[in-house]
């Protein structure tokens, strides 16, 4: 599971790509799928851990 500090670098590699008019839209697009599927990741092992 990523730790907060895992998805905060992520969001910086996706604004570093971003700002560089010559990165591959694809990398772009790759980070961003990496993200959501860490922030679901961590939203379901949070609830998990409220539940119980």
């Amino acid at each position: 599971m990523a730790t907060l500090y895992d998805l905060q670098g992520a969001y910086a590699r996706v604004a570093a790509l971003v700002a560089d008019s010559e990165s591959d839209p694809e990398a772009i697009k790759d980070t961003l799928a990496s993200i959501k599927d860490g922030i679901e990741e961590k939203a379901v092992g949070t609830l998990t851990s409220l539940s119980r």
